[in-house]
């Protein structure tokens, strides 16, 4: 119970006083930076694996029309 009031008592002085708690904002460019540097990666990795199955695709063609 005691506690209960001085948890109140604490509330309703940072009421009064005007300290209220600031959730800090995020830096909005930095968001958007890690965005863009993200999309770059996947689109390294999607370029990657598109060269690799094609270079795949016509070593497979070539090794079937030499036979």
């Amino acid at each position: 119970m005691n506690t209960q009031l001085k948890k109140a008592a604490i509330n309703l002085e940072d009421i009064i006083s005007g300290h209220e708690k600031k959730v800090p904002r995020p830096n909005i460019d930095h968001l958007i930076k890690r965005i863009m540097t993200e999309r770059r990666k996947e689109r390294k990795t999607n370029i990657a694996t598109i060269i690799l199955i094609l270079s795949g695709i016509a070593i497979v063609a070539l090794f079937f029309t030499q036979s």
